[in-house]
């Protein structure tokens, strides 16, 4: 037996450990300043990717290197890898690369709506203002910038809206696009009348044209004025149209708006007074409806106690007043009077016109008549004298009275005269009708013998016959005979 040979070996490990470095995460979206937070280097970690055939293995950072911003940054951890025999798999790297990715957030400001601002005002009122707005955001990385990309303002000053349009940019170039901020209004305020001491009026009526003069107070508003913010001013009124006297039932109330362009008002009123201070105009001059009329005349009196004057007013109808109506008779003519009429006219302001006076002058001027026909003058025998008619009378306004009276006129015998009968008709008013009737009375017939008269004869000287005594009648008288 050779006992106790040897083989001896020696040896050791001399193999550095063996793996593959982890693969670093490439462009992701980590701010540069947060890189190594995020992805911090993890020697047990990274040791999980690396094996040593004999014995455990031990990582050991050796350096690290960030280059870059964020806009654009690379991390590289150099490291080893070493087992427990001191076999080192040196300068490994993980190498992670990123960048800022993501855009500004925030939300935008909330525009004012609904205001009262003319929309010429608007952009003026509400200006853009970058700074302000880039207040309302933030960026994961670094800072923002605010840029106006579009202005749109639509409508009027009756209903606007204004929109800002704008992006807001991180300094790496990451935008929040079309961000929008919108403010609305309208003209909500009325317009200011500048002038309160609006004018009231009064108008005489009847003294140049009534209407032309309100028309021109109309149109000037009274003489109020108005202003407004942000358009014309537009005036109405609610004038009625009433040109009617008022008298005394007080002015009549106008209100005049003023109205912008976009509706709103403004009010303010002023009064006007159509005054009546003219009494009517008697149409009729003095004199014209008097008349003077026979008492017969019934027709014409009717006529003239139908008559009335009238009268004109500029302004409103007049109402006639017979003031008095009096009758004065004649106390020596029952049928004779003097009848006085007084009007006068009354508009309806109570304005009285001057009165107006007629006088109706009833006369009796007409004679009575006789009734019968009138005996003529006659020429008769004085035993032929005719008796006197009875004569009546008749007037044309009352009775009529006739009285008699004869007078005889002696001729040249007793039986030879002349007579004068005279009737006269007397009326109530003294007005008399005579008439004369002469009567001529004469005796032209010679008496008459009455015994029969002796005729002629021739006798004897001694047988001469006494004369016989004759007596004689006479028609008017007595006879002598001789």
């Amino acid at each position: 037996t050779l006992a106790d040979e040897t083989i001896t070996y020696s040896g050791s490990d001399q193999t550095a450990p063996t793996g593959t470095a982890p693969v670093g995460d490439t462009n992701v979206d980590v701010c540069s300043a947060d890189a190594q937070t995020v992805y911090p280097f993890d020697p047990a970690t990274v040791a999980a990717n690396y094996s040593d055939n004999c014995n455990n293995v031990t990582v050991n950072l050796t350096n690290t290197e960030q280059t870059g911003d964020d806009c654009s940054w690379t991390l590289v951890y150099t490291y080893n890898v070493v087992d427990d025999c001191g076999n080192t798999l040196a300068d490994e790297t993980i190498t992670y690369s990123g960048s800022d990715q993501t855009a500004p957030t925030g939300t935008a400001p909330v525009g004012d709506t609904n205001v009262d601002v003319c929309s010429a005002d608007a952009q003026t009122v509400y200006p853009f203002d970058p700074a302000t707005v880039a207040a309302n955001y933030s960026d994961n990385c670094n800072n923002v910038t605010v840029n106006l990309t579009d202005t749109t303002q639509t409508g009027d000053d009756c209903s606007w809206t204004l929109v800002y349009t704008y992006n807001v940019v991180d300094d790496c170039g990451n935008t929040l696009a079309d961000e929008t901020i919108t403010y609305s209004g309208s003209d909500q305020t009325a317009p200011v009348i500048d002038n309160t001491n609006t004018s009231n009026i009064e108008i005489e009526c009847g003294v140049g044209d009534t209407q032309t003069e309100l028309e021109a107070w109309l149109n000037s508003n009274a003489g109020a004025t108005a202003t407004d913010t942000c358009s014309n001013v537009t005036w109405t009124n609610d004038y009625g149209s009433d040109t009617s006297v008022q008298c005394d039932n007080g002015p009549i109330t106008v209100t005049f708006t003023a109205t912008d362009g976009c509706g709103n008002s403004s009010t303010t009123t002023a009064t006007y007074l159509i005054k009546d201070t003219t009494a009517p105009i008697v149409d009729n001059a003095s004199g014209d409806l008097d008349a003077t009329l026979e008492c017969s005349d019934a027709d014409g009196i009717a006529a003239a106690l139908a008559q009335a004057p009238t009268a004109t007013d500029d302004c409103s109808t007049v109402t006639i007043n017979l003031v008095s109506d009096n009758t004065t008779t004649d106390p020596n003519c029952p049928n004779a009077y003097i009848q006085v009429r007084i009007w006068n006219f009354t508009d309806a302001c109570g304005n009285v016109s001057a009165d107006f006076t007629q006088t109706i002058t009833v006369q009796d001027t007409t004679p009575p008549a006789f009734a019968e026909a009138l005996p003529a003058d006659t020429t008769v025998e004085c035993d032929a004298v005719p008796t006197a008619p009875t004569l009546t009378a008749t007037d044309n306004c009352g009775a009529a009275v006739v009285t008699y009276n004869e007078v005889r006129t002696d001729g040249e015998c007793p039986s030879s005269y002349t007579l004068a009968r005279t009737w006269t008709a007397t009326d109530e008013c003294g007005l008399t009708t005579v008439h004369t009737q002469t009567i001529t009375v004469q005796d032209t017939t010679p008496p008459a013998f009455v015994e029969a008269l002796p005729a002629d004869t021739t006798v004897e000287c001694d047988a001469v016959p006494t004369a016989p005594t004759l007596t004689a009648t006479d028609n008017c008288g007595a006879a002598v005979v001789t």
